[in-house]
């Protein structure tokens, strides 16, 4: 009899010589074996992706997520399948439950302001960007310049969007989409003065 690695192999090779339904078939039995069913999982999520399922991808990434709610690839995987459907609520909930799990990730938080922005929530969209910075996300630049867009597009709060890129100016002066994004907003104000400015 095979052990559960052998047989994991087994699947691969099945998959790699073009027998997906045989392959699939082994890797299905292996989900119930504690030794490798987060591998079988994986590869099976894998064919799934090869193969354009979105609908499947989604229910392997369920149950990957199940056997380690704590691995945010797994969850952030799922939420940009979500988001390729539109579907930013359901994002927004498994980001909201991972935080709740591991409240200390600021990349759950950037996530989540990014979904719930998609989503039209700025408010949600706001407090998560601010969480994230507030964790120590590594990419401070873009959470301020994610804050502002929040601001001036769903907040309609122009001069708190002008601060939060005048910050991000301030950490990266050679990143130009901050002035870009500053000088619509003085245009959409009728500042040409400061809209000018922005680009020198």
């Amino acid at each position: 009899m095979k052990s559960a690695k052998e047989s994991l192999l087994l699947a691969i090779q099945q998959l790699n010589s073009g027998n997906i339904v045989a392959g699939k078939a082994i890797l299905e039995d292996l989900c119930g074996n504690p030794e490798v069913n987060e591998q079988a999982l994986a590869v099976l999520f894998k064919v799934a992706m090869n193969e354009g399922d979105l609908l499947k991808s989604k229910e392997v990434c369920k149950r990957l997520i199940s056997l380690a709610p704590k691995k945010f690839d797994y969850v952030n995987t799922l939420c940009q399948l979500y988001a390729a459907s539109n579907e930013f609520s359901l994002a927004i909930d498994l980001l909201k439950k991972y935080t709740e799990i591991v409240p200390d990730s600021a990349m759950s938080y950037f996530q989540l302001g990014e979904m719930a922005k998609k989503n039209g929530e700025g408010s949600l969209a706001n407090t998560s960007f601010l969480a994230a910075i507030e964790l120590g996300y590594h990419d401070i630049y873009t959470a301020y310049v994610e804050l502002a867009s929040v601001y001036s597009e769903l907040l309609i709060d122009y001069e708190t969007a002008t601060n939060y890129l005048q910050q991000a100016i301030t950490i990266e002066p050679n990143k130009i989409n901050a002035y870009f994004n500053l000088a619509n907003i003085y245009e959409q104000l009728g500042d040409k003065q400061n809209c000018l400015k922005s680009f020198n």
